[in-house]
């Protein structure tokens, strides 16, 4: 029972740890309209990972309110934002430096469901699911 305690405590100490390339850089804590973020920073490139309770937040709206913490913290331009609305990676177009890197490419798919619902009695419906997807 020990062991999995440990565990517990071991998996939880690592959720506020940095991502690829932004392991071991000090995060700062930074508040922007209401949301609450940790920013690592390293050249460039800027890691933000939302910790505030939000309920269903969208990404857009996340993003913009990393965004513009970014711009304050840095003055510097936000050249794109990518991830999801708990971790997102910003490239920064500073006056004066190397141009922002570019955006990498995405292995993700999009997918859009197709629901086709019958009813098979009064209080009983079938549904059937179908994905349309494409790469990017």
């Amino acid at each position: 029972m020990r062991w999995l305690l440990a565990l517990l405590l071991f998996i939880l100490a690592a959720c506020n740890t940095g991502g690829p390339g932004f392991g071991g850089i000090e995060p700062e804590r930074v508040s922007q309209d209401g949301s609450s973020f940790l920013f690592r920073r390293t050249g460039p490139l800027i890691e933000a990972q939302r910790i505030s309770p939000e309920m269903m937040p969208r990404f857009q709206t996340v993003a913009t309110k990393a965004g513009r913490a970014a711009e304050a913290r840095t003055g510097c331009d936000v050249a794109w934002i990518m991830g999801d609305q708990a971790v997102m990676m910003m490239a920064l177009d500073c006056p004066g430096g190397p141009p922002p890197p570019k955006m990498p490419r995405t292995q993700n798919w999009s997918c859009h469901a197709i629901t086709a619902s019958r009813a098979i009695t009064d209080a009983l419906v079938s549904s059937d699911i179908s994905l349309n997807c494409t790469r990017g």
